[in-house]
This record gives C-alpha cells, sequence and structure tokens, in this order.
C-alpha cells in the first residue's frame, strides 16, 4: 500500500486538477482573530468558518504560520484570510446606545472617572491592538483602507445617574488618533457645578466588542501604559539600619518632618537642580497624597531642611522621576 503524504492526507476528497481545493478557517466575527484551519467542516466548532483557497490557509493548518498573525475581515465580495498588517479595519458604529458597565479589568475601550482630581482618561487597550495587527506600536498605522480610509469616530454620551434624559454631554474622539495614541486624558472641572464624576453613567454607539468604565480616586499618570514604557519609579522608606548609608534620611522631630542628605556633593547622586518627590498611599501607588519640593540649595553637603508637609510620611511610598531612580531614603524615628 504506497504511503501517502501529509499534504494528500489533508485532501479527504479528490478534486479536478484545475479546482483548487478551499480551507475552512474559523473565525470570530467580533474580534476578527483565527480560530482555526481544518480541511472539512466540523460541527463541534462554534464559530463561523469562511474558505479560502490561500496557500496562507493551508500552512496554518500545517502548522507552518501562526493563525495570531491572521484575520478574516469583511471586505466587499465578502470575507478574506489576510495577514495582520499597519491597516487597520474597524467595524462602523452600531446605530443604537449602549450603556459602558462598570468593570475591573482592561476592556478594548477603558473610560477612567478620577473623581477627586476631575479628570477622564480614555484609553486604547494595546493587547486588542496586538490582535488585530500582530503589533503593540505603530507609529503610522491607516484605519479602513478598503473603504478609502473613512471611520466612525467614539463618541460618549455623559448622563447624570441612570436618566438618559439627563444628558451632562458628549464627548467625540478621533478613533485612529486614540488607537495611535493609545490614551486621552480630559479635564472635568467644569462639571464641579452639575455633579459628582462618581455620578455618571457613559452611553456609546458601540466600534469596538468590550468598553468598560473605572471609578479611580486621584490622578498621578494615566493607567494606559505601553510595554516598552518604563515603569513607575516607586520607593519605599525603609527603617533605617546603621550598617547602611541611604543618600537621604527622614526623622521626626515635634511632630515635623526633616530631610538629611547623606552626602556631599549632590552630583555624587546625579542631582542637578531641584527635586520634585511624589508621596503616594503605601497601599496604593495610584492615590497621590501630595508633592514636595526639594530645593537644590537643599541639597547635599549633609544638609538638614524641614519638610513643608502635613502628611504622615510613616504610611507612605516615595515616587520619583526616571533622573532619580537610584535614590533611596530610610527613617530615623529619633532626632539626628
Amino acid at each position: 500500500m504506497p504511503i501517502e503524504t501529509f499534504d494528500e492526507l489533508l485532501i479527504s476528497e479528490k478534486k479536478p486538477e484545475n479546482v483548487a481545493y478551499q480551507w475552512c478557517v474559523y473565525f470570530d466575527d467580533e474580534t476578527e482573530e483565527v480560530i482555526t484551519v481544518t480541511n472539512k467542516p466540523r460541527e463541534e466548532i462554534q464559530y463561523p468558518y469562511v474558505l479560502s483557497a490561500s496557500d496562507d490557509a493551508k500552512d496554518i493548518l500545517k502548522g507552518v504560520l501562526n493563525p495570531q498573525k491572521f484575520r478574516v475581515i469583511e471586505v466587499s465580495d465578502g470575507f478574506k484570510l489576510v495577514e495582520k498588517s499597519e491597516s487597520l479595519r474597524i467595524k462602523s458604529a452600531e446605530n443604537f446606545l449602549s450603556r459602558i458597565p462598570i468593570v475591573e479589568n482592561n476592556q478594548d475601550v477603558n473610560v477612567i472617572f478620577y473623581i477627586n482630581s476631575w479628570k477622564l482618561e480614555v484609553n486604547f487597550n494595546q493587547d486588542t491592538l496586538y490582535k488585530m495587527t500582530g503589533r503593540r506600536y505603530h507609529k503610522h498605522i491607516s484605519i479602513n483602507e478598503d473603504s478609502e480610509g473613512k471611520y466612525d469616530n467614539i463618541q460618549l454620551f455623559l448622563i447624570k445617574g441612570n436618566d438618559p434624559n439627563f444628558l451632562i454631554g458628549t464627548i467625540e474622539i478621533d478613533t485612529k488618533k486614540l488607537v495611535s495614541d493609545g490614551y486621552i486624558v480630559y479635564d472635568l472641572h467644569k462639571l464641579r457645578s452639575i455633579c459628582g464624576l462618581g455620578e455618571i453613567t457613559v452611553l456609546t454607539k458601540k466600534i469596538f466588542k468590550t468598553y468598560g468604565v473605572k471609578r479611580k480616586q486621584n490622578f498621578v499618570r494615566a493607567e494606559f501604559s505601553r510595554r516598552r514604557d518604563k515603569r513607575r519609579l516607586v520607593h519605599d522608606i525603609i527603617e533605617k539600619d546603621p550598617l547602611v548609608t541611604n543618600p537621604f534620611t527622614i526623622s521626626i522631630k515635634e511632630n515635623n518632618f526633616y530631610l538629611h542628605s547623606n552626602f556631599v556633593q549632590p552630583s555624587e547622586q546625579k542631582i542637578y537642580g531641584d527635586i520634585s518627590l511624589y508621596l503616594v498611599s503605601e497601599n496604593n501607588v495610584n492615590s497621590l497624597l501630595g508633592i514636595l519640593h526639594i530645593p537644590f540649595n537643599d541639597i547635599g553637603y549633609n544638609k538638614k531642611s524641614k519638610l513643608n508637609t502635613d502628611i504622615d510620611l510613616n504610611n507612605c511610598k516615595i515616587m520619583t522621576r526616571e533622573e532619580h531612580k537610584n535614590l533611596t531614603f530610610d527613617m530615623s524615628m529619633g532626632e539626628l
């Protein structure tokens, strides 16, 4: 009995030589993600499929190509298997409004209210962009090339409570700009006389599959971050150890806090100007409690300077900018 090759086994029925064999490409019609490729329809796969005679479909089935690098898009004459690229295709907005739910995890589009800071952040999930294009960052992204680059903008309708008749305002966002930049932050102080940010419900005409609203107390920086971004530089204030010398020591005297420089030349610590120390909650680094401004003249030469703050530094962490990433802090419970 002759041995069949792998390619021959893939085709269960003989086809005329002039007819290309078509593979079944199963996909998620919401996200356009390729689920799997088979040589014939499978009832147990609960996704729609499109027939494709492309070599890409065959190579996905054979394991030569990664299905995550492809998607199925709708074109004028049906559906087509294409490789993910800088060209992004998005659907038209729905013709009805949907209420965006309160969520904890990231969605495709995230709407974040910073209640005490009166700010609103809208960001586009980096992982969603990766699923759609195979990349997490695009310098020059294009949208809907097959329809002359036309697309709908994201619209957010802000209402008070659950009353759709009490429209506070509408925010329209350029979809391409949001996807490309990653996030946008709005100042909502003008709403102070209308209602608190915690009272706002958001409606939208959905373009993407999932949306979510989050509520946070204070704005430190945008929640959105790309994996290539630098992480926040948060420093613990540790208990002073006589065997270890940290650049700065904080001490307490008569309910006041003082900052001691444990060095002479500021340049030793790569300090060349004023320092800003961002005080964040020990239990939640997203909660900004205050900012300490340390003048350059008060730094170095073993100086001690009084910190102008009413915040209890025993319950804080300190966040610094990138240029001060190597600074460390300890706490002395007695007077130095």
